[in-house]
């Protein structure tokens, strides 16, 4: 029974570490710095995670909520780096006074798209 508590005590600390990660998302720094804590005391309670042998259903469902939201914060990750990267490629082109703004057009369309799914 301790060791299910234990598990228990790691599965819900690592909800609240991921809801800081989450907080981060429009702060780079801070966002990197949260994660890589965050990664850091995911391998440091490694063997404590895969050593639980019997897993019961409450588990189980933190289990995926976790997995899931590290999912949906990596691709609000990637959707945030290739948002940057679009206005970036779109400035660059217009203070080259080539007036393309396909890249701006791309991003917004990519900004719909995302909240769409959201």
């Amino acid at each position: 029974m301790s060791a299910q508590l234990r598990l228990d005590e790691i599965l819900d600390t690592a909800k609240t570490k991921l809801g800081v990660v989450s907080s981060c998302l429009n702060d780079s720094h801070a966002f990197a710095r949260h994660l890589t804590e965050f990664d850091e005391w995911l391998l440091a309670h490694k063997t404590e995670l895969s050593a639980a042998s019997q897993i019961d259903d409450a588990s189980r469902q933190n289990i995926s909520e976790i997995i899931s939201q590290i999912t949906k914060l990596e691709l609000q990750a990637r959707y945030n780096a290739r948002l940057v990267n679009d206005m970036q490629t779109h400035l660059h082109n217009g203070n080259n006074g080539t007036g393309n703004d396909d890249s701006y057009k791309k991003a917004a369309q990519r900004a719909r798209s995302f909240n769409s799914q959201a």
